[in-house]
Formats: structure tokens, sequence, C-alpha cells
């Protein structure tokens, strides 16, 4: 590692540190519909070494996202807590207007979210919506390629939101017992950073 990745790494890791640490039933909405072993696993691991590759990926992801802030305007990164059940989601809408929250994601094949939005990115901006009890949003995509963007207008579902509610509740269900929950194996295995002792 060079002297200026090293500095770049540990700005990031100071920053990063920042963020509240989550407490016993609380949960991130942007962990909304992925998989529950692995946003439990995530939560018990807080310290976990993040690889340089992915350090690459959240920091392009970072800068992105600051330059279509800056030029949208808006509330930037506006708190979003939610208290349901004995569970709390803790999140940051990128974007909040008077009309509208809006969510920024960004992605290397822009082709795969031309005719809709990944199912967990449209999870989480329900979350915000009925946080934030607004009835619209819209989830922005900015390719790391050539910054296009692609956009999808949408609209709050209850029952998209109280689904949501019910997917943090039932990890915190196995929280509570001390146990893993069920994974869920999709190609995204084989990045996860707990598959050596997830397939044990």
């Amino acid at each position: 590692m060079t002297g200026v990745s090293k500095i770049v790494k540990e700005w990031y890791l100071r920053k990063k540190e920042d963020h509240e640490p989550l407490s016993k039933g609380s949960f991130y909405a942007s962990s909304v519909a992925k998989c529950p072993r692995q946003v439990l696993l995530e939560k018990l691991n807080p310290k976990m070494e993040i690889s340089d590759r992915l350090l690459g990926i959240f920091l392009i992801g970072d800068a992105l996202h600051e330059v279509v802030q800056e030029a949208v305007g808006g509330e930037i990164e506006k708190e979003v807590v939610i208290k349901r059940g004995g569970i709390t989601i803790r999140g940051r809408a990128d974007i909040v207007t008077k009309d509208e929250v809006i969510e920024l994601k960004t992605i290397s094949d822009i082709s795969k979210v031309r005719l809709r939005p990944k199912h967990n990115h449209y999870m989480q901006l329900q979350v915000y919506l009925g946080g934030l009890k607004r009835k619209k949003g819209r989830l922005v995509y900015i390719s790391k390629q050539n910054f296009e963007i692609v956009e999808h207008e949408i609209k709050f579902s209850k029952e998209a939101f109280e689904e949501a509610i019910n997917y943090f509740k039932v990890i915190k269900d196995f929280e509570d017992k001390g146990k893993l929950p069920p994974r869920f194996e999709t190609n995204w295995c084989w990045y996860c950073p707990f598959r050596k002792d997830c397939f044990k």
C-alpha cells in the first residue's frame, strides 16, 4: 500500500467510526432485504477490516454522491430513525426536498437497472418514505463508468414499509436467541466477507 492510499484508507475508516454503533435491536436501513445472516454478522463484527477493493468501491460511491447532492440541493443526509415493536431502524436519506426523498446509488453496469430498480434499494427508499412520512421518492442510479443516470419514481407503499419492519423483527428474534438467521444463497455470496465461516 502506497503512502497516499494508506492515508486515504485511514481517513475513510476514521470517518466511518464517527457513526453511532448499533445496539441490540438496532439496524441500518440500508441492510433491508439483504441476506439476514450477513446483516447480523456485520453487526456482530463492526471492526471487521475492509478490503482495499471494497474501500475503493465505497470511496467512488461517496464521491459521486457528493457531486449529485451539491447539484440537486435540498436537505442532505437527513437522519431517519424508526422505532417499532422493539426494533430501531437508522438511516440517512441522501437528499430530501420539499416534494420527495431522493436515494442515490452508484453502479458498475447501469443496464441492469434500466427497467426496474434493485429490490433492496426499493425497500430502503420505502423505509425512508415511511419514516419521513413522504408519499413519493426517486431512486437515482449513477454509472461509475460514464456518469450516466437512470431514475425511477417510487410511490410510498404501506405494504412494503411493513414488510421492511417485519424483516428486521425476524433478524432481532434470532439476535435475541443468540442464533444466526438463514442465509440467502445468491451470486453475492462469493463477495461476502463472511462466506468462509458461513459455509462451514
